[in-house]
């Protein structure tokens, strides 16, 4: 669901981030098979916040990743860190779990379970201190 609406929010075409969680909580609200608590939802609301603060910040934090990484490119691995076309929907799903990865890691201090290894090594390993400053820089008003 949090990945589907950071696609939604990162389209441009959806609202603020603000617009993007409601609808998105309203649309899990109308699963009768799985509700939210108040902490879920307050927390899918917060992440879609900061991704729509720090957009800038984690588009230049994720593409500096990969460009920093020669293997991405010799494998042409580019589009499973969301970089690439912007019309690949392959590229755009996984910039949302980039996006949403590097945000739990390097802002919240979590653990990332959605990620396979290969890129969680990499979107946790490889960013510079000064990007990951600047990216909570960029939340912290959030």
């Amino acid at each position: 669901m949090l990945i589907n609406a950071m696609q939604s929010l990162l389209s441009g075409t959806a609202g603020s981030g603000a617009d993007v969680a409601a609808a998105a909580l309203q649309a899990r609200a109308a699963d009768p098979d799985y509700s939210l608590t108040a902490e879920e939802e307050t927390l899918i609301t917060q992440r879609l916040l900061q991704a729509e603060a720090a957009s800038e910040a984690l588009g230049s934090l994720l593409e500096s990743v990969v460009a920093s990484q020669p293997w991405i490119a010799n494998f042409k691995a580019e589009p499973s860190f969301g970089v690439g076309a912007a019309s690949d929907p392959y590229a755009k799903l996984c910039r949302a779990e980039c996006m949403l990865a590097l945000l739990i890691l390097h802002v919240e201090g979590g653990a990332v379970d959605f990620v396979d290894e290969d890129r969680l090594e990499v979107l946790r390993d490889a960013p510079p201190k000064d990007a990951i400053d600047g990216l909570r820089a960029a939340v912290a008003d959030v």
